[in-house]
Order: structure tokens, then C-alpha cells, then sequence
């Protein structure tokens, strides 16, 4: 096992519980749709027009899951993990 990638596993970032998922939805920034609206969009995002997202990487898959509850109704195009 790579250093770095051990290193990530004892000590995830964001530091987090996995039980917490359980209990509440885990939030952060950039993951949240009116705070992407307003600084990448001018909040004139329609998101009624269809939105893509690109999750690279993925961390420890609180931003996905975010991105994820908030989308309900998207469909996955691509899955190239």
C-alpha cells in the first residue's frame, strides 16, 4: 500500500465519522447547489435545463453523496471507476 494512500485511510480529509451518514446528510463547500449557482453562475444556473457533474478524484465521497441527494432525479451516464 502506497504511504499516501494509507496515510488518507487512517486520517481522511475532511476528518469523518462514517456513522454520521446514518444519521444526517453530510454538507460541505463546494457541494451545495445555491453556493455553485451564485459563484460559478451569477445565480443564473437553470437547473431545470439538465446539469452534468464530474466527480474527479472524489476524496472521501461526502461531496458525491451531497451532490447526489441533491440531484435525486439525475441519471449516471458514465461510471468509469
Amino acid at each position: 500500500m502506497s504511504t499516501v494512500k494509507a496515510q488518507y485511510e487512517v486520517y481522511p480529509y475532511p476528518a469523518r465519522d462514517p456513522a454520521d451518514e446514518a444519521k444526517r446528510l453530510i454538507t460541505g463547500s463546494p457541494s451545495v447547489l445555491m453556493e455553485m449557482d451564485h459563484y460559478l453562475w451569477d445565480g443564473a444556473r437553470d437547473w431545470a435545463a439538465g446539469t452534468r457533474v464530474l466527480v474527479a478524484g472524489g476524496g472521501t465521497g461526502d461531496g458525491l453523496i451531497q451532490l447526489a441527494v441533491m440531484l435525486r432525479a439525475a441519471k449516471v451516464q458514465h461510471d468509469i471507476t
